[in-house]
């Protein structure tokens, strides 16, 4: 086991065609123990085949002469080490993004305080986020929109060094969580389910999801919500799933670009969504073994957890829903977090897909 997790904690720049998909960045990288995956040649399946010649056909019947290849720009895009994004990563895989004519540079971060910073610097067009990152960072002044859903699930992990078997059992202990993130909100709604005030639940901010899975190994803290990778790895090694948030009603993840690239950027990010589209499909269609590989690639899984690891229910894109954005920023406002007048009526562009969104 020891030599999975060693994996799972480095740093991955991986190079597949036109698609650069640089894993696992952290600020404290060190130089050993970098992996190099041997290239696999991109191959697009009669299955994709036939759907981006379709796709294509109508872009040139609808833009015809307007969305060369040479006019389209490259997007970089923030991921975590979560499951959210491996339809994005299966279409880098398989060259769907190249067939689409566009090069994305994946860029993963050990924690939403990393991937915010890189997204406030200009580094990224877009990320992987959750809604109440999205609401606190367009209430300080941040111009982004929030364009669809994913599909994605945490789970409330304890540590094997404790004696935790109900969200009861969590009163007096250390549950750890990214301050103003999907984290905090989905441990506030369980110490609420369990009536737990906020005192009676040490809650320290570790923000970085490998350190927070350490710290759980050794009996530092007791409990933390943790993304896919991190729980399968955390269950492999004798901890417990208490619940997550699929199970809690709780769907708060979601892809937002800034303003300045929805508007300079529109053509790319089209083509970015039906990439992950694409990918989507694919997973629905091939059987694990057709691509099982990447979660032992990508992830650091070992072979055993990624043929069993459980993933979720991906569906293709569809548009955030105004009832999960309205319980976010409920949240927000109830912990002082963000104004008490702010209702995100622009956090939400529809353009991209159909939907209606009433804030």
């Amino acid at each position: 086991m020891k030599q999975s997790k060693e994996k799972f904690f480095r740093v991955l720049p991986l190079f597949r065609n036109k698609t650069k998909v640089n894993h696992y960045k952290t600020e404290k990288a060190a130089p050993h123990g970098v992996a190099f995956f041997k290239r696999k040649k991109s191959r697009v399946k009669p299955f994709f085949s036939i759907i981006l010649l379709l796709f294509l056909s109508a872009c040139a019947d609808k833009k015809e002469g307007h969305t060369l290849s040479s006019e389209l720009q490259p997007l970089t895009f923030g991921l975590m080490p979560s499951f959210d994004g491996l339809p994005h990563l299966i279409a880098a895989r398989y060259g769907v993004y190249d067939s689409l004519d566009i090069k994305v540079n994946f860029i993963t971060y050990a924690s939403a305080t990393d991937r915010d910073a890189a997204f406030l610097s200009g580094k990224l067009d877009g990320m992987l986020t959750d809604y109440p990152c999205a609401a606190l960072l367009q209430t300080k002044g941040v111009r982004l929109r929030l364009v669809m859903e994913n599909d994605g699930c945490l789970s409330l992990i304890t540590s094997k060094k404790y004696d935790v078997r109900n969200p009861e059992d969590l009163k007096g202990k250390n549950i750890a969580i990214s301050c103003n993130t999907l984290i905090e909100y989905a441990t506030d709604e369980v110490m609420k389910q369990a009536r737990l005030t906020p005192g009676e639940a040490n809650k320290p901010e570790i923000n970085n999801i490998f350190l927070r899975l350490m710290m759980l190994e050794n009996g530092q803290i007791t409990a933390s919500f943790l993304p896919g990778p991190a729980t399968a790895i955390a269950v492999n090694d004798g901890h417990t799933v208490l619940l997550n948030t699929i199970q809690m009603g709780i769907h708060s993840a979601g892809t937002a670009f800034t303003e300045e690239a929805i508007k300079e950027k529109n053509e790319e990010i089209r083509r970015f969504i039906t990439g992950y589209n694409l990918g989507v499909k694919y997973l629905q269609t091939y059987p694990r073994d057709k691509w099982g590989e990447i979660l032992t690639q990508e992830f650091g899984l070992p072979e055993t957890v990624a043929a069993q690891v459980d993933l979720p229910d991906y569906r293709p894109a569809m548009c955030p829903s105004s009832h999960d954005i309205k319980k976010a920023i409920t949240w927000l406002k109830n912990k002082g977090a963000i104004p008490g007048n702010y209702q995100g009526e622009n956090l939400v562009d529809t353009t991209f897909i159909p939907g209606q969104f009433k804030p």
